[in-house]
């Protein structure tokens, strides 16, 4: 069965014996944990907005499910009394803090530029994050 493209981007760029990535005109890579591993500074940004509240005990293994999910799921399921205003302003903590972390413990896969390079057609991202943090990763 083939392989998905994260797959053989986490796996060095190497493919398994017999498996083949489909041409496409276009490929779509989601950027957290397919291009990058920015789970370290995604979950030390939230460790820091939890630890102003009743919550400073999450381990960063629970965190690590919420990658690509939106942050007010994350802040819905660890708060499910607060209202919308409440975990809006969590989300704009963390958007606040993120950012200062300067991506310090986000690396690149590796081989992930030379993988990408030999795919024909034209390649982009997508990602629930913003585009100023998206261009700075």
């Amino acid at each position: 069965m083939p392989e998905t493209i994260t797959e053989v981007l986490q796996n060095g760029g190497n493919l398994s014996r017999g498996a083949a990535i489909p041409v496409f005109p276009v490929y779509i890579f989601d950027v957290d944990g397919t291009l990058v591993d920015s789970a370290a500074d995604i979950c030390g940004a939230i460790q820091t907005v939890l630890s102003a509240t009743t919550r400073p005990d999450v381990e960063d293994s629970f965190l690590k499910r919420y990658i690509g999910y939106h942050l007010i799921d994350l802040f819905n399921d660890l708060f499910p009394e607060m209202g919308n205003e409440e975990v809006d302003q969590l989300v704009c903590q963390y958007r606040s803090v993120y950012p200062t972390r300067n991506h310090q413990s986000t690396k690149l896969y590796p081989n992930v530029l030379e993988t990408i390079s030999r795919l024909p057609g034209r390649k982009s991202t997508a990602t629930t994050k913003g585009t100023p943090t998206t261009r700075s990763t």
